[in-house]
């Protein structure tokens, strides 16, 4: 085994990276929901977020309730919450990348 794949554990990366594509979806899905805010009948997309057995995690997208005739389901109260955190989310996992690829840098540095 390679020093690097000892130091570095790499299902870190592959979790944050999961993590990363998953915010991305779940915000393609709320920006999709404010689009269709005055759209009459339209049923929200849900991101429903899940733990992969082997590590990470992905998103599921469900179709929301059948809203009132002549009204959309969004919530747009709701939609701005939710794409503050998706947003968070992928910050959050993309610092860990960008900390991962600065060890990375120093450890070659010294190994190199």
């Amino acid at each position: 085994m390679g020093l690097l794949a000892m130091l570095i554990p790499l299902n870190t990366i592959n979790s944050a990276l999961s993590a990363i594509k998953a915010n991305s979806k779940a915000l393609e899905a709320n920006a999709e929901n404010v689009a269709n805010s005055q759209t009459e009948g339209y049923r929200p997309i849900e991101s429903i977020f899940e733990s992969r057995p082997e590590g990470g995690v992905e998103v599921r997208m469900d179709q929301g309730p059948v809203p009132p005739e002549g009204q959309s389901g969004v919530d747009l109260a709701e939609e701005a919450v939710d794409s503050i955190a998706y947003q968070a989310g992928y910050k959050a996992n993309l610092a860990v990348i960008r900390r991962y690829d600065q060890m990375i840098g120093r450890l070659l540095d010294v190994v190199g």
